[in-house]
């Protein structure tokens, strides 16, 4: 009973999602500025608001431009790109690699599995990093952005090119975008 209570608890609506009252149906403006900021602070960075963003909603400075400004800056932070980065990562099943690369071993050029795991994610990383952050692409340019970035040998011998050095951006036509990554 105990079990089945606790179950219910987490999976209501209440527990898993930050809810706040708006100004009326179908708004999305929110009347309490600190539940702005936490709404704002776990859905882009996945943190607690930082003093930046609590002392913008204490001043009521969480409207217009002022909260565009915020997000941007959210978003553009370490704990913003850290937590872009991993919805990345649970919406590719990244945590699947260890399953996939199992046999990869008798691909020529692939002596050591652990570490080609790893630099296949550091790839899928450094491409993620480089189009939506660099070069600020749109959502198709995700899945179009003809480039690799292939931190060993065995990683750029799979995107058919030479090996430029670790990280180096190389021209892949042949894998265009995000679900073209060797890491996939």
């Amino acid at each position: 009973a105990a079990e089945r209570t606790v179950a219910r608890m987490l999976l209501a609506p209440d527990f898993l999602f930050l809810n706040s009252p708006a100004e009326g149906p179908g708004e999305r403006l929110l009347r309490d500025p600190h539940a702005l900021a936490n709404l704002l602070a776990f859905g882009l960075t996945g943190t607690a608001p930082d003093a930046l963003l609590l002392a913008a909603a204490r001043s009521d400075g969480l409207q217009g431009s002022a909260l565009e400004d915020e997000v941007r800056r959210l978003i553009e932070s370490d704990a913003g790109r850290r937590h872009l980065t991993g919805f990345f990562h649970a919406w590719l099943h990244v945590e699947r690699l260890e399953q996939l690369t199992h046999g990869w071993d008798s691909y020529v050029g692939i002596n050591d599995v652990d570490a080609f795991a790893d630099d296949i994610l550091v790839e899928l990383d450094a491409f993620l990093a480089h189009v939506v952050w660099e070069e600020r692409g749109d959502f198709d340019r995700r899945f179009t952005a003809d480039v690799a970035f292939p931190p060993s040998a065995a990683v750029a011998n799979v995107y058919g090119q030479a090996f430029a050095g670790p990280g180096v951006r190389v021209h892949a036509p042949d894998h265009p975008g995000i679900m073209t990554r060797v890491a996939l």
